[in-house]
């Protein structure tokens, strides 16, 4: 098994210290939980990290994988919005896995029928550092330690992804053929699925409170907390994608290529399960939402 484990993380740019001094002090739980991770992370040292995240470059359709030797993190002071300002406070760059994005654009161009669609994006050469919007630069922050610093694929999703009930099978398939690749490579891979739970908790500039932020948010804590190596628990379910509507969580489309991935792990080959040895331990290592979206951190291992 080269996936180490799949990882749920949060974007919220207010869990780094110092970008708002402003943020209620309740993001520096998460920032604490990202470090706990990290720590968990390191024992596992996986060679590559693969990120999804429903906010980069937004091709209409597809799917885009981010062509460059290095990424590079902007850290802005928050004086613009939650996710923007005019001071920059720290800049960060990750090294990508070049080898392994070549890897992806071979595969996927040599399939007859794609069931979704990739392209990539540079920005004139690959030489050239390809900047991060926080859906990727959040969670990435964690990953520059002195002692881990695995190499990056970014992948991002498209405008379609809004429509979730539409786009759902294109997600799943994206997920599926991910978990291929990392499956049958001799690299350690470990997952993220960047994305957060409902916007409406609260009343604030781009969204209104709906009562179901809280019950989709219970909802997909509770499915986090049951996956296992049970296949009839890994599948999300309905009432998820119905709160969703009206909790409005860009999330849900990053869990929806997760169920792509753990549906490859569970896949039948001949008389028996392709990785009939497979077991799954999920662990919420933190959820909250000091202000009008939730965030959960949770990690599942695979052993």
């Amino acid at each position: 098994m080269v996936i180490t484990s799949l990882n749920i993380v949060p974007h919220g740019m207010q869990i780094i210290p110092g970008l708002d001094p402003k943020a209620s002090p309740e993001f520096s739980k998460m920032h604490q939980s990202m470090l706990e991770l990290i720590k968990i992370l390191r024992k596992e040292n996986p060679d590559t990290i693969v990120l999804f995240t429903p906010h980069g470059y937004r091709l209409e359709q597809k799917f885009c994988l981010y062509y460059a030797d290095t990424l590079r993190a902007y850290y802005p002071i928050l004086n613009r919005s939650n996710v923007d300002g005019t001071q920059i406070h720290s800049t960060i760059e990750f090294s990508s896995d070049i080898v392994l994005l070549d890897d992806i654009w071979e595969k996927f161009n040599s399939l007859k029928n794609p069931p979704f669609k990739l392209d990539r994006i540079t920005l004139g050469t690959k030489n050239y550092p390809i900047p991060l919007g926080w859906g990727a630069s959040v969670p990435l922050y964690y990953c520059n330690q002195p002692d881990f610093h695995p190499k990056i694929v970014v992948v991002s999703l498209p405008r379609a992804r809004l429509n979730i009930i539409k786009f759902y099978s294109a997600l799943k398939s994206c997920g599926e053929f991910f978990g291929e690749i990392a499956l049958n490579t001799n690299k350690k891979f470990s997952i993220f699925f960047s994305g957060d739970l409902a916007h409406t908790h609260q009343d604030s500039e781009n969204f209104s409170f709906h009562p179901s932020s809280r019950k989709y948010d219970e909802a997909v804590i509770t499915w986090l907390q049951n996956i296992s190596n049970n296949k009839t628990f890994n599948t999300i379910p309905k009432v998820i994608f119905d709160y969703e509507r009206k909790a409005l969580a860009c999330g849900l489309s990053t869990l929806s290529i997760m169920e792509g991935f753990i549906h490859v792990m569970h896949k039948r080959k001949g008389d028996g399960d392709r990785y009939s040895d497979l077991s799954l331990k999920s662990k919420i290592l933190q959820y909250l939402h000091p202000t009008y979206f939730g965030m959960v951190l949770s990690h599942i291992s695979l052993n």
